[in-house]
């Protein structure tokens, strides 16, 4: 048994990368949907949905949407990031107590052998 190898919680760096890379892409695509309905429009009715979207961009209420996508991702990446913390605690608990546990049996011969005087 081996107490000084790495962790078996360890997280892998592509997860790392998705969870840094999936909120931008996420945005970019939420960012990019009004643009490419406006592009989709033929004539005077793209550049009235470009300004009516200028116009919504001013309002509070118009960007609740993101606001809400923001707050539910922050989340999810700090509960699964206390989820990752509370995995390795326990990890390193149980090998914490394996380690008493080899000590414990590594110095019970020695208690146990009567002591001789020469």
């Amino acid at each position: 048994m081996s107490f000084t190898g790495p962790l078996r919680f360890a997280p892998k760096p592509h997860v790392l990368a998705i969870l840094v890379v999936a909120p931008v892409v996420i945005h970019a695509l939420l960012a990019a949907t009004p643009l490419l309905a406006a592009s989709s429009d033929s004539g005077h009715g793209a550049v009235q949905t470009v300004a009516q979207q200028a116009a919504d961009d001013r309002e509070p209420e118009a960007n609740l949407a993101y606001l809400f996508a923001v707050f539910i991702i922050t989340w999810a990446v700090l509960f699964g990031y206390v989820f990752y913390l509370s995995r390795r605690q326990r990890a390193m608990q149980r090998e914490i107590e394996a380690l008493r546990a080899a000590l414990a049996e590594k110095e019970r011969p020695f208690a146990a052998a009567p002591e001789r005087k020469t």
